[in-house]
């Protein structure tokens, strides 16, 4: 159980990350800006779409700032790629080019493929 707590709260934690960017779309900034000043859902998006073309791309360019710190933090959160996937990577592609001469069939091209470059990576 508590390995489970664990990664519930891990994915909390990411999730809580992406959220702190803000909202990304010009629309849901506009209805978290005016959240809690006696205005229900419907009257929020009739007074969004009342909005002029100023107003509008005002949220459009926050909301465009918000998305790109959103893939910022994303990025941040990727694992860095191992030495095999970034070996595999690099050779794979040559690799598969010389098995299609070899074979027509595709499955079979990529089985010799990764086993050559496995072999390859084994050797270095």
């Amino acid at each position: 159980k508590a390995k489970v707590a664990a990664k519930k709260a891990d994915v909390k934690a990411k999730k809580d990350k992406i959220k702190s960017s803000g909202p990304v779309t010009a629309q849901s900034l506009f209805f978290q800006q005016h959240k809690g000043k006696g205005m229900d859902l419907k009257q929020m998006r009739e007074k969004f779409n009342a909005l002029g073309a100023a107003e509008k791309n005002a949220l459009v360019d926050q909301a465009k700032k918000n998305l790109a710190k959103r893939h910022e933090i994303r990025q941040s959160m990727k694992k860095p790629a191992t030495k095999y996937a970034v070996f595999i990577k690099e050779n794979f592609p040559a690799a598969y080019q010389s098995a299609l001469k070899q074979t027509k069939d595709r499955k079979e091209a990529f089985k010799l493929a990764i086993k050559a470059v496995s072999t390859q990576y084994k050797q270095s």
